[in-house]
């Protein structure tokens, strides 16, 4: 049995519970159809929109689909306000191989889908700079032949894609350099249209060691940077002013900015901060024997947990 739960920002039901309202505990999801032996395997989550992928390369939808970023939305959909997650369409008129990968930008969705094989050797973007909605399209000649996706990430304006020659790709708004030092020595300071190969990146912002110690550097003025003490990690997940974290023992832990509730309820009082401590959101030691926890995730604002058990979940 699956269960994907959420916490956080819900003006626009991003958090997919039947409703427009911030919560501050975690809250079961609710789907249009029901997910058989197919667990949550990726959040990605935009500024008002997220999506979900399976681990049969099924993806779903909720939130602010008015610039296309959700894919094509049929006119019933449309017609039912209410906000919960629905299977994302790329195409009215073929079908498409599973979904890989996904990553959001605020307003859109870049999606990796598998060819006959299997492989993610083809990318679509969905959402445009208009308020009505666009069609998702394919990104032209990317990857290249030969190359295939193993996985991309994005930032408010940004898109970085690595391939399994361990080249590193990248698109978007790279004004501030975190686009880092293109391949043919230009610098990357103001709009890349189209993919173009990162030729060296001088800093990372967060890893995970091999030894499960979190190493990073930053901002930190609501606490996004780890907390002293931290156990061991086994994942992260970076929203826009917070960090969601699972443990090797099964704990999923959270700090940083959790004004909208996605930190959990226990915050200061005065910013809504969770700052130099964590909070937990969930735990393998509260579920039955044999659960375990398939993904976490984070957003602006919203954090994420799909847990699988029997029965009982949180």
């Amino acid at each position: 049995m699956d269960g994907l739960f959420a916490l956080g920002s819900n003006g626009s039901g991003q958090l997919g519970l039947g409703h427009k309202e911030d919560v501050s505990v975690p809250k079961q999801v609710e789907f249009s159809q029901t997910l058989h032996d197919d667990p949550i395997t990726q959040v990605a989550a935009g500024g008002n929109h997220t999506i979900v992928i399976t681990a049969s390369g099924k993806a779903y939808w909720s939130g602010d689909y008015a610039n296309g970023c959700c894919g094509i939305i049929e006119s019933e959909i449309k017609e039912n306000s209410r906000p919960i997650f629905r299977k994302l369409c790329l195409s009215s008129f073929t079908d498409m191989g599973p979904v890989i990968h996904a990553t959001c930008t605020w307003d859109t969705t870049i999606l990796v889908v598998g060819d006959e094989n299997g492989q993610g050797t083809q990318l679509y973007s969905c959402g445009s700079a208009e308020p009505t909605g666009a069609t998702p399209v394919p990104i032209p000649d990317f990857p290249p032949v030969g190359t295939t996706v193993t996985s991309l990430a994005a930032g408010f304006r940004h898109v970085v894609v690595v391939l399994n020659n361990g080249d590193v790709y990248g698109w978007g708004n790279g004004r501030k350099g975190q686009l880092g030092q293109m391949e043919d020595g230009t610098d990357a300071k103001g709009i890349v249209m189209r993919p173009r190969k990162i030729g060296s990146v001088s800093f990372k912002v967060v890893k995970v060691k091999r030894d499960g110690m979190l190493v990073a550097w930053g901002r930190d003025d609501h606490g996004q940077l780890p907390p002293p003490s931290l156990p061991e990690i086994a994942s992260i997940a970076a929203g826009s002013e917070h960090v969601v974290a699972l443990t090797a023992t099964g704990d999923v832990l959270t700090w940083g900015w959790g004004e909208h509730g996605n930190c959990g309820p226990h915050t200061d009082k005065r910013f809504g901060d969770v700052k130099g401590r964590w909070n937990m959101l969930a735990s393998l030691k509260n579920l039955p024997e044999g659960s375990s926890i398939t993904a976490i995730g984070a957003g602006c604002a919203t954090s994420w947990v799909n847990i699988m058990a029997e029965g009982v979940f949180l």
